[in-house]
């Protein structure tokens, strides 16, 4: 008597057309990770620059004035400097996120973004160029069109 022999397993179509299957979603997934990690840097940005405006209008109640900064490298170091030395201020620098003060090559504390990139701070640079304003230049310094800007 003659038996019928089966096979089992997959023919090599079918383990094709799975991995296909698996390379396309993880490909999405990718994607979609990285969308998510963008904009939890630029909340983060956000959160940093809504810190330093309270700050900041908490300093000018209490000098009658915005702490000096030009805008370059290095202006945020100067911010912090006049906000740490106000005792009115330190309360609002205290819910900064702990990498949000990071040291530079000098050796002076540094705001820096979501993006480990320093933040500036221009005294003359808001609305009409009398409010200070807070800028960080976002995930790609060259793209002017991700800056993160705050005008007080």
């Amino acid at each position: 008597m003659a038996y019928a022999r089966t096979r089992c397993g997959f023919t090599l179509v079918e383990m094709l057309v799975v991995l296909i299957i698996l390379s396309v979603g993880t490909a999405l997934m990718v994607g979609v990770a990285e969308d998510v990690r963008q904009h939890s840097r630029n909340e983060t940005t956000r959160n940093i620059q809504a810190i330093l405006v309270r700050a900041l209008k908490t300093y000018k109640s209490s000098y009658g004035d915005y702490p000096a900064g030009d805008g370059k490298d290095g202006s945020s170091s100067i911010m912090l400097g006049c906000l740490q030395n106000c005792s009115r201020t330190r309360g609002e620098l205290m819910r900064l996120p702990r990498q949000a003060i990071r040291y530079d090559r000098n050796g002076r504390q540094t705001i820096v973004d979501g993006f480990g990139r320093e933040m500036h701070y221009s005294r003359f640079g808001g609305l009409a160029a009398k409010n200070p304003l807070l800028y960080s230049q976002g995930q790609d310094t060259d793209d002017p069109t991700d800056d993160i800007t705050e005008s007080l």
